[in-house]
């Protein structure tokens, strides 16, 4: 006779325990051997990345594990292997964004020799590929990459897109950058203008003269950006600029005041004589 281990709670028949145990038994062996594949892939990239096995860690970026492809793709940074990029590209387009973000990361440490590589792919495929590619390019900070750069400022796919390639015209700099940044200052997305806003300000007082230009735009907008954009620059030129821009404003009015005044002064005139 068996007794509850709970007084007042039924024992349960042994024969009735047999189901239950074959499902804990079947649960467990179906997650051992998850958990023995998962260690493993961490182990071989180890042992990959520790004897430089360029090959063994590009296959790793298609493993079934988000971990593993993650590993591999900043293993494959630490080399800095050229020959790694298309690999490498190929895995910023990758469903999960920390492999993305991984990828990108391990290209700006290879560089310059990943620029062609990052704007043919920006040229080809886009999508979910191209904010990353150009984080990547804005990092590398290569002139070679400014036209691809300005084009994504431009881009009609999606606000991420154009936010990233403003982000990066900032890092990269010159003419053509500030000019590029310029009009985005007038793009759709308020996210845009506010990157685009921030990145002139950190390039500062090469970007006034374009600024200044706006000041006389016909959209109020786009004189409230430029404004508000010179106003953070805060170097004497920019403060220069927004002195000259409220005395284009005033002289107007002053001269109507005046004209007013004399014609008063007229009509008084008139009527004492």
């Amino acid at each position: 006779m068996m007794h509850s281990s709970n007084p007042g709670r039924e024992a349960v028949p042994h024969s009735a325990t047999l189901p239950s145990q074959r499902r804990r038994a079947s649960v467990c062996q179906q997650q051992e051997p998850r958990g023995a594949e998962r260690k493993p892939s961490m182990e071989q990239i180890a042992s990959l990345a520790e004897t430089r096995d360029v090959d063994g860690l590009e296959t790793m970026l298609a493993a079934d594990e988000q971990e593993a492809r993650v590993e591999a793709a900043h293993a494959l940074g630490r080399l800095r292997r050229p020959r790694t990029v298309p690999a490498l590209v190929s895995a910023m387009g990758d469903a999960q964004v920390r492999v993305r973000q991984a990828a990108a990361q391990a290209l700006t440490r290879i560089g310059e020799p990943a620029v062609p590589a990052l704007v043919a792919a920006l040229e080809g495929k886009g999508g979910r590929l191209a904010p990353y590619a150009l984080w990547a390019l804005g990092e590398i900070g290569s002139p070679a990459a400014l036209d691809a750069l300005v084009r994504g400022a431009s881009d009609s796919s999606g606000w991420r897109v154009r936010w990233s390639a403003v982000k990066s015209l900032g890092d990269v700099g010159g003419v053509k950058a500030i000019q590029a940044l310029v009009g985005a200052l007038e793009d759709r997305d308020q996210r845009v203008r506010s990157k685009a806003s921030e990145r002139l300000q950190r390039i500062g007082e090469p970007a006034v003269k374009p600024l200044a230009y706006l000041l006389r735009h016909s959209k109020r907008d786009m004189r409230s950006e430029a404004r508000k954009t010179l106003v953070g620059i805060g170097t004497p030129a920019a403060l220069v600029e927004l002195q000259r821009e409220q005395l284009l404003i005033w002289i107007p009015v002053g001269v109507m005041v005046i004209g007013l005044l004399l014609v008063i002064l007229w009509l008084g005139s008139m009527i004492v004589s």
